[in-house]
């Protein structure tokens, strides 16, 4: 309840001041008094209170005074206060959860959209397939040591633990750390591939018959594996954390897992059962260990599928379930922009800035958010929360993953005094588990480093 006392409220007549405090509601009336030192007086008044209102008043405090014992006037003005001061800070960033740190990106190429990777004290941009920038990160300041935007004779470039891979047209492979130069001589030169992909310290080349691939180890451009021959002809390919989507020309999908990180167990090949009634859209595919899910980009219909990643058996194959505020925004919700998958739960975002989560079993909605006014462009998801960063963004809101925590914090870029607009166009974005980067189109890039932890019941 707040309680607002203009400053002549007791210069008022008396049957002006009963009709104005009657209309509050019984169990407020005893909290008014307590809290507002205007309305204290009045409460203790008997000849005002007594025909209306003091029955009223003597059986709440009655209620209360069984419930706190004697000391009830002080539990609930305590009570009261508390409840107040949950309020304003609801919503506001924990002191020193953080370190931010804004920086202002000179010769920076303007993309559309780009991928950003922070590595210590450095940023990699990843402008396009075959080019990129590398700034080094000082205190207040940066400065940029690698641009290659104009080298025409780059197919591919990557940045992964702090090491920067390039492949060129004719097949040279170059491996480097951030800190140095790039080396004149390559490490591997690979020829006879029609398409590459690189993933982590992995390249994936596909054969000119788009039959069958080979995965090279990126760091000395050795063979790591190599593929079965498929029945048909490649369409498309989505390589990630050493596993491979695989849609072929005959409509058929393959799943692949190279199993990298154990080699113990060799790479396993997975054909998926049936295919799917809508085109494939690489930012809306997600897989692990465990699934595969495909998802369409119309915002009406919602249709999914899921495989299980193992067997390769349809576990869930239809339109993902309406929740509450459907019913109202539904029509605005009319794209899908983006997905994000954290092993439980599935996240999807919309045109309309809105993200809701999903079970990915059953299709079941669990929990909606309002995250933005434009297009929602990245979701993060862990277990406990997410964030949606939107094509023009602002003020960056953590949310809770289960509707069981209502509480969630935010952050917002930081611009020089008298900079002329707040809200700023996306061009990438970073995240990791102690950080949080956020690169406009004008070149501000703004980091949050989680230096410390936080309760996973209160978000940053």
């Amino acid at each position: 309840m707040a309680v607002f006392t203009p400053s002549n409220f007791t210069s008022l007549p008396f049957e002006l001041k009963l009709r104005i405090l009657c209309k509050l509601n019984p169990s407020e009336l005893v909290i008014a008094g307590l809290v507002c030192k205007s309305l204290k007086h009045l409460t203790e008044d008997s000849s005002l209170w007594k025909k209306r209102c003091l029955r009223r008043w003597k059986k709440i405090a009655h209620s209360e005074k069984i419930k706190f014992g004697k000391n009830w006037k002080q539990i609930v003005k305590k009570r009261h206060e508390t409840t107040k001061k949950v309020r304003a800070n609801k919503g506001k960033k924990i002191k020193d959860a953080f370190k931010h740190t804004t920086y202002k990106l000179l010769e920076f190429v303007t993309p559309e959209t780009c991928d950003l990777t922070v590595e210590n004290k450095f940023v990699f941009i990843k402008i396009n397939q075959g080019s990129g920038q590398l700034y080094r990160l000082e205190k207040d300041s940066c400065q940029l040591v690698f641009n290659n935007c104009k080298d025409e004779n780059s197919l591919l470039i990557h940045c992964y633990d702090e090491h920067i891979m390039q492949l060129t047209p004719q097949g040279h492979l170059y491996r480097w750390n951030m800190a140095e130069e790039r080396p004149f001589q390559p490490i591997a030169c690979l020829k006879n591939f029609e398409e590459a992909y690189f993933d982590q310290n992995f390249l994936l080349l596909v054969w000119p018959h788009r039959k069958q691939f080979v995965i090279v180890n990126a760091e000395n451009g050795s063979i790591f594996c190599e593929s079965i021959s498929f029945p048909s002809a490649i369409q498309s390919l989505i390589y990630r954390n050493h596993q491979a989507l695989i849609q072929c020309m005959d409509g058929s999908f393959y799943f692949f897992n190279s199993h990298a990180e154990d080699n113990s167990q060799k790479a396993s090949f997975t054909m998926l059962e049936g295919g799917i009634p809508f085109l494939l859209s690489k930012h809306l595919v997600r897989f692990d260990k465990k699934r595969v899910i495909v998802l369409g980009e119309d915002g009406l219909l919602r249709s999914c599928k899921v495989w299980d990643a193992d067997t390769g058996k349809t576990v869930f194959a239809g339109e993902l379930k309406p929740i509450c505020i459907d019913k109202i925004r539904r029509t605005v919700r009319k794209v899908i922009t983006a997905l994000e998958y954290n092993g439980e739960q599935l996240a999807v975002g919309f045109n309309s800035g809105d993200i809701i989560l999903y079970n990915p079993d059953n299709g079941a909605s669990i929990v909606e958010a309002i995250c933005s006014c434009s297009a929602i462009r990245q979701i993060y998801l862990e277990k406990e929360r997410f964030v949606g960063i939107p094509e023009v963004y602002g003020l960056l809101g953590f949310r809770n993953t289960s509707e069981a925590y209502k509480t969630h914090g935010c952050v917002y870029p930081n611009r020089p005094e008298g900079f002329p607009d707040y809200n700023f166009n996306l061009a990438g974005t970073f995240y990791s588990e102690r950080k949080f980067a956020v690169c406009s189109s004008d070149g501000w890039l703004d980091i949050w480093d989680f230096a410390k932890k936080t309760s996973p019941k209160i978000i940053i």
